[in-house]
């Protein structure tokens, strides 16, 4: 893996754009700073592993350095600052719901329970926003995330279920700054870390905001899975249309379904998707404390844990942070849009595993400046609110495995790589079964034999 060159340890930026935030893989893809780039010298490409980055056109880059003021991969600016819960592992919490949507479509349609969808249609309905920034997936070979404008409930529902996939989801705000569009925006933590650093240069953007939904995320996968899922369906030579969840193929949670163009699908096991998670997370996934969505005004999620949640059919986990927020769920309950029950919110954070996630967020850490790499401006702050860890190890390894992602020469020669990687691992599980049986046998005779 080596070491990156000393003066990146100390936290300076070497450069007067996002180019060095690249190179320091501390790049999240949230499109921040493409929008506020005053000549448009930013673009996003693809790496080879997948992961989605900004370009930079030197020959236009004027060096004002706003590009690096915005992104939240390194720092929070002032209005995320002043923003920080006093745990900001778990955030504030007004009202916590476990539920779905009334309308019987859209909760078959959806992921979990429908609960998005049901509150962006509601505020479109009652003309409280006039768009809704959502991210769909396009058809393709392989079918790829991407970000739109929905004016239509008829858009919104096409933007169901997750996509898990890094999409640069802020850099279409310029058209709603641009129209003077009323609009709500559905985002992962990182979109929305970008969007309250966007805040301190383009005050425009926050008057056109009416409310923010944030998801639930313990981490997205480079869009190498999305190949790599397409191809193990045996229809990567199609146009195809990938869902990484689908309930209506054996039921919630849901299963990986590839469509083709001519509407034959392939759905593979659950198991398919859980399996490749840890080989295609980006190292700065690993770097992010915020599961939970603690900025957003509502943050809906699984009920992981929840004892009442429908586990059959899938219900959302509906947690309003603002007064905003709480507005918008309350006036949806009262129009019937959505069905929801209180809830403890001790028992989402227990579900969602956050005090594992404290442990490992500073694992995490720790590794990634031990491997010369910097971090995050924030780090001490949210630090205070973690344990101490007791080794590096696995957290290092981890964190060489999704670096090394970018090595390979092709996606092509990636994606047969983690799969000789993962059959690895299958035959190691099967091999060592027996043992880890018998060693189970030896403790439970011993116990026996003590009494």
């Amino acid at each position: 893996m080596g070491s990156i060159d000393k003066k990146a340890v100390d936290n300076r930026v070497t450069k007067s754009n996002v180019s060095d935030i690249v190179e320091q893989q501390l790049c999240n893809s949230c499109g921040a700073c493409a929008l506020v780039c005053p000549v448009n010298a930013i673009s996003y490409g693809e790496t080879v592993a997948g992961r989605v980055v900004p370009r930079v056109d030197e020959d236009r880059c004027t060096s004002c350095g706003l590009c690096l003021s915005v992104c939240p991969g390194v720092h929070f600016g002032k209005s995320l600052s002043e923003r920080v819960p006093s745990d900001p592992f778990i955030g504030t919490a007004l009202g916590c719901f476990v539920g779905r949507a009334v309308d019987e479509e859209t909760f078959l349609n959806s992921q979990s329970g429908g609960v998005v969808s049901s509150l962006l249609i509601h505020a479109l309905r009652e003309k409280l926003i006039q768009v809704a920034v959502v991210t769909v997936m396009k058809p393709g070979k392989p079918s790829k995330p991407e970000v739109v404008l929905a004016t239509t409930e008829e858009q919104i529902l096409a933007a169901q279920k997750s996509k898990y996939s890094p999409v640069p989801l802020l850099s279409v705000l310029r058209d709603v700054e641009k129209q003077g569009l009323s609009v709500a925006i559905v985002g992962l933590p990182c979109h929305l870390h970008g969007l309250h650093n966007l805040f301190d240069f383009r005050f425009s953007i926050k008057e056109h905001v009416v409310f923010t939904v944030g998801l639930i995320c313990d981490r997205v996968m480079t869009r190498a899975s999305v190949d790599f899922l397409t191809k193990r369906s045996g229809k990567n030579d199609e146009v195809s249309f990938l869902h990484f969840r689908d309930k209506s193929a054996g039921g919630y949670p849901g299963s990986v379904r590839v469509t083709s163009s001519n509407g034959d699908s392939v759905v593979l096991p659950a198991h398919e998707r859980m399996r490749i998670k840890d080989a295609f997370t980006p190292a700065r996934c690993r770097l992010c404390f915020d599961k939970l969505n603690v900025f957003a005004d509502i943050t809906v999620g699984d009920p992981w844990g929840i004892t009442s949640a429908d586990k059959k059919n899938g219900e959302s986990v509906v947690i309003y942070r603002t007064p905003t927020g709480g507005d918008l769920v309350r006036d949806a309950i009262e129009h019937h849009v959505v069905t929801l029950r209180n809830i403890d919110y001790n028992e989402v954070v227990k579900g969602q595993h956050i005090t594992q996630r404290r442990l490992d967020w500073r694992g995490y850490c720790e590794a990634w400046r031990s491997l010369g790499y910097k971090l995050p401006d924030y780090y001490a702050r949210v630090a205070e609110h973690t344990p101490g860890t007791s080794g590096r190890g696995h957290y290092a390894r981890n964190l060489r495995r999704s670096l090394s992602l970018d090595w390979f020469r092709s996606r092509e020669q990636l994606i047969r790589h983690i799969g000789r990687q993962l059959l690895l691992q299958e035959w190691k599980r099967r091999l060592l079964y027996p043992v880890r049986l018998a060693r189970g046998m030896l403790r439970r005779i011993r116990r026996w034999v003590i009494r």
